[in-house]
């Protein structure tokens, strides 16, 4: 998990897990396979394993804010087959499509994977 505040280019690349990319503000240009696609500030990009992709940041610095998550297709061995053989139509999901859970657990995700390495949870995460 990534949180990137600074804007960036990743030249085209393949890798074998799920990437998503979550403009929290600013605007990326991202090349998914042969289409390309603007994602704006609330819009998610869902990467599948194995798609040609690139992306770089159209806003300036202090305007951009990136989390960027990857997730490695075996740690969902049941679906293991379908993630590998399928991609979406539209890989863009608009900020009106995201329900509030998502992001409620990427910002969970976030704050435990930041807190450190100790191995007891900050006391904000022992409550749901």
């Amino acid at each position: 998990m990534v949180n990137e505040t600074n804007p960036l280019q990743y030249p085209l690349h393949v890798h074998p897990y799920i990437e998503v990319v979550h403009a929290v503000k600013g605007i990326t240009e991202m090349q998914i396979g042969t289409e390309k696609y603007q994602i704006e500030t609330g819009e998610i990009a869902v990467v599948f394993p194995n798609i040609p992709h690139d992306y770089h940041t159209l806003s300036t610095i202090g305007n951009t804010q990136l989390h960027i998550m990857n997730c490695y297709v075996d740690l969902l061995p049941m679906l293991k087959t379908q993630l590998l053989g399928k991609y979406p139509k539209n890989p863009v999901l608009h900020k009106s499509q995201i329900h509030e859970d998502v992001l409620y657990a990427e910002h969970r995700l976030f704050e435990a994977s930041h807190y450190g390495t100790s191995h007891t949870p900050p006391p904000n995460l022992l409550a749901v």
